[in-house]
């Protein structure tokens, strides 16, 4: 290990520099992995700013791009903007200038940062708002592996001017220019925890639901001093906005930071703990099984619902009005169109209720790996306590499977292991290193059709009752026909060829879901944007554009 301060060396000769500065760059590029992050979050949560930082803690001479930064209540970041930062995962420390012995003579002391819940809380906070007589180091260790991420900074899905659907737009072109994500971060302002932003989640997760494994919660306007195992009433706090968080995500636990993303501060305790979060948070993009982006049908936001229904009413209407001009025509005046739309609404609700169990049923009926337990220990010298107690994780046997099992530790010792992959539980015993910060963490994978084999089983069930109930429509439709006579059979053919357009589309705009195709060009329109006084003409139009011919 060597230490380098921010310091630049000048000397030599410039061709030798330029042939080393090369023969280096040749080896980055052979060493280099490449990870792809999607940052998300609420309007002012703090994205751009983490940008920032985590630029900072890549090279500590990066210059603050201010104006890449918002303000009051605006969103910074109006269209998705990609950043590559390259990294050999330094990592940083703080040392003080103290005098000591009867000559005074100063020396420089280290300030252990990752050790600071250990010590009394007046200290703790005492270290964290030094700012004299500091001094901050870049540590590198000989053969480090060489990283490029690059970080999706998207808009915030809540923007202040309404255009959610737009932002889901911009965040589905992320996921097919990348291809996989590796990490999802979501940033959170250490503030109230809003019934909004809870349904800002909510709706990240209804129409993204693949990434829900890959994803952390970054609280980027912490305050280190309320991280101190002694500030009580904070902890409760996080706790419980935690546990809603948890609660949105149907997870026991999610994996948080908690971060000081102050740009300007010149208190170097706290930039370097700001960079020790930094390197933990790129740490786990290394770590995660990467998402690949297959899904080919996307589920509608809440608006999207909202006037896809609304223009599905006016379908309807106008499907009458198409069967009334049409009974018009038969002179016989018969009722038997009452009795034909009655078994259409029937054949509607039939095919829609099927197309969500259909949907259902692909979703969870598959090979690939789902996470089904996490645990993090990160808060390290506490959890494994002073005298380095055995520490357990107990994951009890269940009904999937293990197909994968991902452990991430430092400075950490196994000492028994049980179970594991092709066992239906895994327990591991383990103890922290003497005088070192260790982490644990676990993630455990199950095939998805194991862990809702039994829903599966039900839904395949609902199906088939469904498929006989249309069965019996098809034949209560057969014999209504055998009772029409040629005149109203002609009319009925004429009627059948329009309303199957009307119905097929109706249908669609019923469902909870929607193809790719058509999601892409409803958002590429801003067909949903509030400020779109056209809104349901054009969601109108191009689901009809898109079933004619399919009828």
């Amino acid at each position: 290990m060597f230490w380098n301060f921010f310091t630049y060396l000048f000397g030599g000769s410039h061709h030798e520099e330029e042939r080393i500065e090369q023969e280096q760059e040749e080896d980055f590029r052979e060493k280099r992995e490449q990870y792809n992050i999607l940052l998300l979050g609420e309007t002012q949560s703090g994205k751009s700013t983490l940008v920032q930082a985590i630029k900072r803690y890549a090279d500590p001479m990066h210059d603050i791009e201010h104006e890449l930064l918002g303000s009051g209540i605006t969103s910074c970041t109006s269209e998705i903007r990609q950043h590559i930062i390259e990294t050999d995962f330094p990592e940083y420390e703080v040392s003080q200038t103290v005098k000591s012995g009867p000559m005074g003579r100063a020396t420089e002391e280290l300030i252990d940062t990752t050790f600071f819940d250990n010590i009394g809380k007046d200290v703790y906070e005492e270290k964290l708002n030094l700012f004299r007589q500091l001094r901050m180091y870049r540590c590198n260790r000989p053969g480090r592996r060489h990283y490029r991420f690059n970080i999706f900074d998207t808009p915030g899905l809540n923007d202040t001017y309404g255009q959610d659907e737009s932002h889901i737009y911009k965040i589905l072109q992320v996921m097919s220019l990348a291809q996989h994500i590796d990490l999802v971060i979501i940033t959170i302002r250490e503030a109230a925890f809003t019934p909004q932003y809870q349904n800002v989640l909510q709706t990240y997760f209804h129409v993204f639901p693949e990434l829900k494994d890959n994803v952390v919660f970054v609280h980027t306007k912490a305050d280190y001093v309320d991280l101190h195992p002694l500030a009580e009433k904070s902890r409760l706090n996080r706790e419980e906005r935690d546990r809603k968080i948890h609660a949105i995500m149907e997870r026991e636990r999610c994996t948080h930071f908690r971060i000081d993303c102050d740009l300007d501060t010149n208190k170097l305790v706290r930039v370097c703990m700001t960079q020790h979060v930094i390197k933990e948070i790129l740490d786990l993009a290394t770590f995660n099984k990467p998402v690949i982006w297959r899904s080919r049908t996307m589920r509608k936001t809440p608006r999207m619902r909202e006037i896809d229904h609304a223009v599905a009413e006016i379908l309807y209407k106008m499907s009458e009005v198409t069967e009334a001009t049409l009974r018009y025509k038969d002179s016989t005046g018969a009722d038997i169109y009452g009795k034909r739309r009655e078994l259409a609404k029937k054949f509607i609700e039939n095919q829609i209720k099927q197309d969500d169990v259909r949907s259902y049923i692909s979703e969870r009926d598959s090979d690939h790996s789902i996470l089904l337990y996490e645990r993090n220990f990160d808060q390290a010298w506490k959890l494994f306590d002073f005298f380095r107690s055995d520490n357990i994780m107990s994951y009890p046997a269940q009904i999937a499977t293990i197909t994968d099992l991902n452990i991430r530790q430092e400075h950490v010792v196994k000492k028994e292991e049980v179970g594991g992959t092709g066992y239906t539980y895994y327990e591991v015993k383990f103890q922290r290193e003497m005088y070192k910060n260790g982490i644990f963490h676990v993630r455990i994978f199950g095939k998805s059709s194991d862990v809702y084999q039994e829903m599966i089983d039900a839904q395949n069930f609902e199906l088939e009752r469904l498929k006989y109930e249309y069965q019996g429509l098809v034949e209560e439709r057969n014999e209504y026909e055998s009772t029409l006579c040629d005149g109203q059979e002609d009319i009925l053919q004429e009627l059948d060829y329009k309303r199957e357009l009307y119905e097929t589309v109706i249908l669609h705009l019923s469902a909870d879901v929607v193809c790719r195709e058509i999601f892409e060009k409803l958002l590429r329109m801003d067909a949903y944007s509030p400020l779109n006084r056209n809104s349901t003409k054009i969601v109108q139009g191009i689901y009809m554009g898109h079933f004619v011919g399919c009828v």
